[in-house]
C-alpha cells in the first residue's frame, strides 16, 4: 500500500499526518530522542484507538502496518513479532537502528493511518487523529464528502 498510491484516496489525511509527524519529531537530531518521540507519537494514536478497537485489535492493526512497511525498513520485521507489552519498545529499537528515523517513522505512521482509514473511513480516522493530537491538529470533523 504505497503512500503515493493513496494520496488521491486520502487527500485530507496525508497533510494532517505530515503535520503530526513534524510536530512530534521536531528538529531533533539525536537518534535516541527521535526514536523516543516517534514511539510517543504511536502511543498517542494507539491510546485513542484502544477504547474503539480494543487493545488487541489496535495492536493487530499496528502489527499489520509494521508488516506492510518491513520491506522498506527490515528492522520492523523483528519489531512485529515482539510480545504485546514490548511492541513499542521494539519499534523504538528498530528506529534507533534505521538510517533515516524520520523516514521510517513517517512510513509507518502513513501506513497505520491508511490501513485504519481503509476500515473506518478517512473522516473518522481524521477525527481520531484530532482526538490523539488536539494540540496539533485543528480541523473540523466532516461526516462524509
Amino acid at each position: 500500500m504505497p503512500v503515493m498510491d493513496n494520496l488521491q484516496k486520502y487527500p485530507l489525511l496525508h497533510p494532517a499526518l505530515g503535520q503530526v509527524h513534524v510536530h512530534c519529531l521536531g528538529k531533533r537530531q539525536d537518534p535516541e530522542e527521535l526514536a523516543s518521540a516517534a514511539v510517543a507519537m504511536f502511543e498517542s494514536f494507539l491510546f485513542v484507538l484502544f477504547p474503539i478497537l480494543g487493545r488487541s485489535g489496535s495492536l493487530a492493526l499496528f502489527r499489520r502496518s509494521l508488516r506492510l512497511t518491513e520491506d522498506a525498513f527490515p528492522c520492523y520485521r523483528e519489531a512485529r513479532v515482539a510480545e504485546e507489552d514490548a511492541l513499542l519498545n521494539a519499534v523504538g529499537t528498530c528506529l534507533r537502528q534505521a538510517p533515516n528515523i524520520a523516514q521510517a517513522s513517517m512510513a509507518l505512521l502513513n501506513t497505520f493511518a491508511e490501513l485504519l482509514a481503509t476500515f473506518i473511513g478517512e473522516p473518522l480516522t481524521r477525527q481520531l487523529m484530532q482526538d490523539a493530537w488536539p494540540h496539533i491538529l485543528s480541523f473540523p470533523f466532516e461526516a462524509s464528502r
